[in-house]
């Protein structure tokens, strides 16, 4: 049993064959070890194509800025859900502190979105 994989040019794997499952295995893949073939197929690493050994992913920036910026907007989105409930309880009661807490953690989370 031999693992044959594919990479990008940056080392990310685009996948991997087994010679006892696939029979049509193309011809630019490389020879893996079972060990290489488990790290990768676990996730978090790419190939080091000087080397040809796996090492840990690391994130360009922008990637951090995207993943970062997500959460911030999943979370204000939340929240302006349960805004909504808070202007009613608002105009129940004349009570405008949650509303205001509401509104103050939405503008601070918009202050941490990355351009």
């Amino acid at each position: 049993m031999t693992y044959y994989a594919q990479f990008n040019p940056d080392g990310s794997r685009i996948t991997s064959y087994h010679s006892d499952i696939h029979t049509n295995i193309p011809t630019d893949v490389i020879e893996i070890s079972d060990e290489d073939q488990d790290t990768y197929a676990n996730g978090g690493y790419v190939r080091d194509m000087a080397t040809g050994k796996p090492i840990p992913y690391v994130p360009k920036p922008d990637e951090v800025k995207q993943a970062s910026n997500a959460s911030i907007v999943a979370e204000i989105a939340s929240l302006e859900a349960t805004q909504h409930r808070a202007v009613r309880e608002c105009i129940l009661t004349g009570d405008k502190t949650r509303l205001q807490a509401l509104d103050d953690k939405i503008v601070v989370l918009r202050s941490k979105l990355q351009n």
